[in-house]
């Protein structure tokens, strides 16, 4: 929904704001609080926040009821009003950073967050490929010997892996000032749960070289939660070789697609990506809070 475009100079009818809140159970998987606003008291508006299991919070921004408001004034006043009880809400409780990804077009998404004290940090591009197992496997070439294996859950190469593959990385750097490598690694571990079973790491000359995590989702699909490669191994062929191993884990596990999300800054990552068969599907502006 877009901003109406005629303003009225009448009295704002009368808002409210009311929260429920949402525990986890087989049906949600996360925490959530949901809130309604009643404009005259008729249902305006709603939006949610989603406390996700490696201590952040997803922000949604407010969905209007099509036809419910016309008037622009109070359309930002409700933004406003719902973008202020749900910061106020938040206030008392301890997470790790607030983040929202909405359509760069989406005028009423960014006139919220702007409200709720976000900053933009960069586009995120969604790319998803279908399930070839097969092809897979004919991709999985790289200029030098490569070996993936999986270290124990409690092993230190996968932290010093994925610290290794950071260095000079370009998908969304920013978030390493919020948390660091340890904690960020650690966010992608409670994030994927038990789904761990075919995350690898890649040797080159019994060198760390990176790493692949490749996760179920419960909509039949899997993801790409990270891939990178060290520093000193990249323009090898590694990140297709462990790309390549993602797909055949999702045709492990059954899944239709595969999907990545990648900072749209990250022009090589994109570019793999899409030689190997991916296609854009989406583009969304990451905000920050």
């Amino acid at each position: 929904m877009s901003p109406p475009d005629s303003p009225s100079d009448s009295p704002l009818p009368e808002i409210t704001i009311r929260r429920i809140e949402w525990e986890p159970d087989e049906q949600l998987s996360s925490r959530t609080w949901a809130y309604t606003a009643l404009v005259a008291d008729r249902p305006a508006a709603v939006q949610a926040v989603v406390f996700r299991a490696d201590g952040t919070v997803l922000y949604l921004t407010p969905d209007f009821k099509r036809g419910s408001v016309t008037d622009e004034s109070v359309v930002t006043a409700v933004v406003r009003r719902m973008a202020e009880q749900i910061q106020q809400d938040l206030a008392p409780l301890e997470f790790v950073f607030q983040q929202a990804a909405i359509d760069p077009e989406d005028a009423i998404g960014t006139a919220a967050l702007e409200a709720a004290g976000f900053q933009e940090l960069t586009d995120v591009c969604e790319l998803r490929r279908a399930i070839d197992a097969a092809e897979a496997f004919e991709m999985r070439t790289s200029e030098v010997a490569v070996d993936l294996v999986a270290p124990s859950p409690e092993s230190p190469f996968w932290r010093q892996a994925f610290e290794a593959s950071l260095a000079g990385g370009l998908d969304v750097p920013e978030l390493l000032a919020r948390r660091g490598p340890a904690e960020s690694f650690e966010s992608l571990r409670l994030l994927a749960g038990e789904e761990t079973e075919h995350w690898r790491v890649a040797l080159c000359r019994g060198e760390l070289a990176g790493l692949v995590l490749p996760t179920a989702l419960p909509d039949g699909t899997a993801e790409i939660q990270y891939m990178g490669v060290s520093e000193g191994h990249r323009r090898k062929g590694i990140g297709r070789r462990l790309v390549a191993d993602a797909i055949e884990a999702a045709a492990d596990v059954g899944a239709s697609e595969l999907v990545v999300q990648v900072d749209a800054r990250n022009a090589p990552a994109l570019a793999l990506y899409r030689s190997m068969g991916f296609r854009d599907v989406t583009r969304r502006g990451l905000w920050l809070k």
